[in-house]
């Protein structure tokens, strides 16, 4: 005979005809299989039971935990919330003003709207106004200014007043030969005016195109690609050419002659198709 003894998470049998009957009757009916009386563990384990017939061990139960239960809501502003496991909790939830970042495990400013920019751009500069990583506006290299309606910084000089650059502005009456004005605005209202020019100084088109078969004069099969000239022209600020150089580019291969010659008849050539551009402001 067996009774059951129920421990925090495991449960073991012991023999207890050795209570209940004479030597001879428990001799007989005793149980000694440690597995059988649940003492499976094969090592010693922390807070396990040790079989009195051999090298086993009945061990409590492992309680495992979600990975996403990984958050302790002790640090600064943090509160627990919802269910724990092994002292930790699937988020947190954080003071007034302050808000749960999961991303990064933290609570966080609760910022307005308008902390929008990382100022991590071309020339950017972080500013001391920061919120979650963002900023309201960002500084700028020298020899450019934060253009608020564009977010970004424009090359050009920065005039004093309101937010240090559109105050007093004053639009020209005239611009330089090329030259139009640009308006822009800062975050008082206040209007800019600068004379800038567009300026281009790469223009690419395709000429010259044609069926050719790269496999001409072998065995292999005809293999007819559409090849046209890749053709660069340059320019000057003032709009003046000043060289060109060229390459090729194969715009689809064609297992037959036909086919390249289709897609030949609906290729446009001698026809600007990319223009790279610079805006230069005075």
């Amino acid at each position: 005979m067996t009774a059951v003894i129920k421990l925090t998470g495991w449960s073991v049998f012991l023999p207890v005809c050795s209570v209940l009957c004479p030597f001879p009757v428990w001799a007989q009916c005793a149980e000694t299989d440690c597995r059988i009386l649940g003492y499976e563990a094969e090592q010693q384990c922390s807070g396990g039971l040790k079989c009195p017939f051999g090298d086993y061990w009945a061990c409590p139960e492992e309680k495992t935990c979600d990975a996403s239960f990984k958050y302790n809501c002790t640090g600064e502003y943090e509160n627990p919330s919802g269910e724990a496991c092994e002292g930790k909790y699937q988020t947190c939830v954080c003071d007034a003003g302050y808000k749960w970042n999961s991303y990064l495990g933290v609570c966080m400013e609760d910022c307005d709207s308008s902390y929008k920019y990382l100022c991590t751009g071309p020339f950017q500069i972080p500013v001391p106004d920061v919120c979650d990583y963002k900023y309201k506006k960002c500084d700028c290299q020298s020899g450019y200014y934060w253009d608020d309606g564009n977010g970004k910084c424009v090359k050009g000089e920065i005039s004093e007043g309101c937010d240090g650059r559109c105050a007093g502005s004053v639009r020209p009456s005239s611009c330089p030969s090329g030259y139009h004005v640009r308006t822009s605005s800062d975050e008082c209202g206040n209007a800019c005016y600068q004379c800038c020019v567009t300026y281009v100084h790469e223009r690419r088109m395709h000429e010259n195109c044609s069926c050719r078969n790269l496999n001409e004069g072998t065995s292999y099969p005809a293999d007819y690609v559409l090849r046209c000239d890749l053709v660069y022209y340059y320019f000057d600020p003032d709009g003046r050419q000043t060289g060109t150089s060229s390459s090729y580019d194969d715009l689809g291969h064609y297992g037959s002659l036909s086919s390249c010659q289709s897609a030949l008849s609906s290729t446009s050539q001698g026809t600007f198709f990319y223009e790279d551009e610079t805006m230069n402001c005075l």
